[in-house]
């Protein structure tokens, strides 16, 4: 059984943080994942929240599973405050059926203070979690006035079926992490077959434009000096037209332009006043014919 790592590294988080600002629910997990650390497999089978008999429910049994041990088996009640522990004082006979078949039955306290050796039943030990998230025996367990039963095989039944549904929900727990595990590797493979899709199409656009570098460049290889000069000699009119060196010469056409149409009008006006003149000039020599035929 054992911890797991997100286990182990959450006793090391709370056991380095101070126990007075630890709630009571991270002092539970911290105390459980201790009981864990200690009472490990090979050698024990530890299952929390085992039901007896009686209807009433255990907060821990740890059974041994070497027979040199003679499958020794320990009950146990964590307790991770004072109120607590003092309220399961006034009902500490629920756990009566489970101190009959149980070798050892014991108090897990999270905390020194939270149980005083003086306060405890007949028979029972107790346990204490210290330093680096490690439980220390206080005092040994004496159950031998309370042996005198029949074992009940229900209650290890009750084990193994406890055994069982863990080994099952490990196995379903197990299946999950490969599905994700799968759902994720596919994921990141379909990314990265984007990527090389994206990577073939970049690589096609490279070789279309290293095409377009070559018939470029041949092309200017192509050009011969007189080509040449005369690209220079456009250049550098566009660069005067751009700088304004030509600017005074658009003036001046404008200039004369304007001129011209000036002196058009004048012109246009002066051959009016001549015509007008020579039909004058006319009509003033036909009367005087006239008068001299006359006379």
């Amino acid at each position: 059984m054992g911890l797991t790592e997100e286990q182990t590294e959450e006793l090391k988080a709370l056991s380095h943080k101070n126990k007075s600002e630890i709630e009571d629910k991270e002092l539970t997990r911290l105390t459980k994942n201790a009981l864990k650390r200690k009472f490990d497999y090979p050698e024990w089978g530890l299952f929390f929240e085992v039901k007896g008999k009686n209807g009433k429910m255990a907060d821990a049994i740890a059974y041994n599973l070497y027979p040199s041990r003679n499958w020794r088996t320990i009950g146990m009640e964590v307790k991770v405050s004072r109120s607590d522990w003092k309220k399961e004082k006034q009902t500490a006979s629920k756990n009566d059926w489970f101190v009959g078949q149980v070798d050892e039955f014991y108090v897990v306290a999270g905390r020194k203070g939270i149980v005083k050796e003086s306060e405890l039943p007949e028979g029972w030990g107790l346990y204490e979690m210290k330093g680096g998230g490690k439980l220390y025996q206080v005092k040994d367990s004496d159950l031998t006035e309370h042996q005198d039963r029949e074992m009940d095989e229900e209650f290890y039944m009750r084990g193994v079926k406890k055994a069982v549904e863990q080994a099952h929900s490990e196995k379903v727990s197990k299946k999950r992490a490969e599905r994700k595990a799968f759902r994720k590797g596919k994921k990141a493979g379909k990314e990265e077959g984007d990527v090389s899709r994206k990577q073939k199409k970049l690589i096609k656009k490279g070789k279309k434009f290293k095409k377009l570098d070559d018939r470029v460049n041949a092309s200017l290889y192509r050009v011969d000096d007189d080509t040449i000069e005369k690209f220079n000699k456009a250049v550098k009119l566009v660069d005067k037209l751009d700088s304004g060196s030509y600017g005074g010469l658009t003036s001046r056409l404008s200039s004369l332009k304007s001129n011209h149409e000036k002196l058009a009008e004048q012109i246009a006006e002066v051959e009016d006043l001549l015509q007008g003149i020579d039909s004058e000039f006319e009509l003033k020599s036909e009367e005087g014919l006239m008068k001299f035929q006359q006379s």
